[in-house]
């Protein structure tokens, strides 16, 4: 369940940080895109992976944060901004990030 929260809140934080790119549906995506909502997403994504994960849950979201951020940062300079393919990369690779940091903190667990 937290896995695919934080994914979907990492649009908003990337849209809020970085420009997009000249044309395409990130464009569209900053445009409308206001501040409540950007702190609602990350609030949100939080909330649910403290609830289900715990503290673990904060790690991972974390986590998640820092490589959407990375990711943004690296195709800003590749692009000259971020597009909605961008975007959906964010949400699928914080995704994967949570679980495997789940999977990790369990790896040793029998």
């Amino acid at each position: 369940v937290a896995a695919p929260v934080v994914g979907r809140a990492m649009p908003p934080l990337m849209g809020r940080v970085f420009s997009p790119v000249p044309s395409g549906q990130g464009t569209s995506f900053r445009a409308e895109l206001g501040v409540g909502a950007t702190v609602v997403a990350a609030l949100l994504a939080l909330a649910v992976a403290l609830a289900v994960l715990g503290v673990l849950g904060a790690l991972a979201c974390a986590l998640g944060g820092v490589v959407t951020m990375a990711l943004g940062a690296f195709m800003s300079r590749r692009l000259g901004g971020v597009s909605g393919d961008v975007h959906g990369a964010a949400v699928e690779l914080a995704e994967l990030v949570v679980l495997l940091t789940v999977a990790a903190a369990h790896s040793g667990h029998n």
